[in-house]
């Protein structure tokens, strides 16, 4: 039988944990005219507006236009 002993090395034996957050947060962002995608990457939200011909780039945490793309007719 191997026994363990405390190091301070990591436990590669040990389980990890999950820990769930509150995920019951709304947040309502302005984008152009009837908005028909949307794409996340981790950071931002790309969203694809149909009947402004754009692409939007917003920032996840508030909301802040980074940039609008004209990507030409109904994307």
């Amino acid at each position: 039988m191997r026994h363990l002993r405390a190091t301070n090395s990591p436990n590669f034996l040990a389980i990890a944990l999950l820990r769930w957050y509150d995920a019951n947060q709304t947040a309502f962002y302005k984008v152009g005219m009837n908005p028909s995608g949307l794409a996340f990457d981790g950071a931002n939200m790309w969203v694809v507006n149909y009947s402004s011909n754009n692409v939007m780039k917003l920032a996840a945490s508030d909301g802040t236009v980074l940039g609008t793309f004209d990507v030409g007719t109904n994307p």
